[in-house]
């Protein structure tokens, strides 16, 4: 099960590392616009991903006791509240680019060029939540290769259409990379489609769900999903905070975060491979009431978790050079990238393990609560503070910059592992 998400994963992110490499081949500029563009996606995709990780700590420990009905049940509801939440974000969007880029930059060019980016992209909004939702409810029940399948097609079409439209011709630059993203994805939620109607698994969308509220369902969402959905959230603004601070470092400093942080998803892949398999795993073994076991698997993925990081640190640093050398950028934009990607590689076995004890192990335990304090107080009381203060106050350098604003995961890792010592995170909802 591990390697067809792996590969969900890596052809996920392969999708964004393709926009940023054809881009960085185009100019800084475009890079910088579509990055920035690309970051009011990435807060919808967090939200999404919050509401659709909620209902998966449910509906993995319902699997784990076969109770189809409350996992369809589960998948209605989710549909219904992400098919809204992305129409709100496809509406500011298309009607308010300019104002979005204003919040992250102060380039002109820049934002100019992010604009024509996030009017065609949020198009793709609507459609790529609801395929992403029906494919993560799918692999909490471990059905894993049609996401795998699907994400696949979207990448293929992704490079396909992004050639022709970014280089031509006609040469749309940037705006050919938007579009040939929208129809990437746009494929892809018709293949979601096909797959639940047609070849019907066991796990189906009924229609009927969307009209009736599940009350008892909904409270138990609002207990367990609720915070991570806030957890998300917070996250997801905090990473934005980061943008809007390097972003108002120059271009430079955003085309070099741009690159570095498609390059740190690739090194973090495995993790968020093995996030999702620990939450499978260990959910539905919660779900059947096997605690000791689900203890000493949470405790086995950790370990691999940092084990796995590692090895991924370390081929990142010794991947700087070639990368450096693909990416069409000024000298200070190169220099700011190879201590960035220096910085990651040394922080990428924290990461990893992080990524996995919290979202993997304490969310499908249902320990929500925990996470949601913890990740909030270290993203927002450690590393927006300290990398506003670093930037504007002590005017540091871009590298020492990205390096406090990513320190947070040091101070974080003590609380995360004395929780899962503690076996306090061990929630079985199936007995509720």
């Amino acid at each position: 099960m591990l390697l067809p998400i792996v590969g969900q994963s890596l052809i996920g992110i392969g999708m964004g590392v393709v926009d940023v490499f054809m881009l960085g081949r185009v100019g800084e500029i475009a890079l910088a616009g579509a990055s920035i563009g690309n970051q009011f996606y990435y807060i919808f995709n967090l939200f999404s991903f919050g509401l659709i990780s909620g209902a998966t700590v449910m509906t993995a420990q319902y699997w784990g006791v076969q109770d189809i009905v409350r996992i369809e049940r589960t998948l209605a509801m989710i549909l219904k509240i992400v098919v809204i939440i992305s129409l709100l974000f496809t509406i500011a969007a298309m009607f308010a680019p300019e104002i979005i880029m204003r919040i992250f930059t102060n380039e002109t060019a820049v934002i100019a060029e992010g604009t024509k980016y996030l009017r065609i992209i949020s198009f793709s909004f609507v459609v790529m939540g609801c395929a992403q939702t029906y494919i993560f409810i799918m692999r909490s029940i471990e059905r894993v290769k049609a996401g795998m399948i699907i994400y696949a097609v979207i990448f293929a079409a992704n490079i396909v259409f992004n050639s022709i439209l970014i280089f031509g011709p006609p040469q749309m630059g940037i705006r050919g990379a938007a579009l040939g993203t929208l129809m990437a994805r746009s494929i892809g939620f018709l293949l979601a489609v096909l797959y639940a109607r047609i070849i019907k698994p066991e796990v189906k969308v009924r229609f009927e769900y969307f009209l009736h509220v599940d009350k008892d369902l909904f409270t138990l969402f609002i207990k367990l999903g609720l915070p991570v959905v806030l957890n998300e959230l917070f996250w997801g603004i905090a990473l934005s905070a980061h943008e809007v601070i390097l972003g108002h470092m120059g271009s430079p400093a955003i085309a070099a975060n741009a690159v570095a942080k498609n390059i740190r998803d690739l090194i973090m892949v495995s993790a968020y491979g093995l996030s999702s398999v620990a939450a499978i795993e260990v959910g539905q073994t919660l779900g059947r009431g096997n605690k000791p076991l689900a203890s000493r698997y949470a405790k086995r993925f950790v370990l691999l978790a940092g084990c796995l990081g590692a090895i991924g640190g370390i081929l990142l640093m010794l991947c700087t050079g070639p990368i450096l050398r693909v990416m069409v950028l000024s000298s200070e934009a190169q220099i700011n990238l190879r201590y960035m990607l220096l910085i990651m590689g040394i922080l990428a076995s924290l990461q990893s393990f992080d990524e996995t004890a919290t979202v993997g192990i304490l969310r499908s335990g249902g320990d929500t609560r925990f996470s949601l304090i913890l990740d909030t107080t270290m993203t927002w009381g450690l590393s927006v503070t300290l990398g506003a203060i670093a930037a504007f106050v002590l005017h540091l350098s871009v590298p020492m910059v990205f390096l406090t604003l990513n320190a947070d995961v040091l101070v974080k890792i003590p609380f995360v592992l004395h929780r899962i010592k503690t076996g306090k995170w061990m929630n079985t909802i199936t007995e509720e």
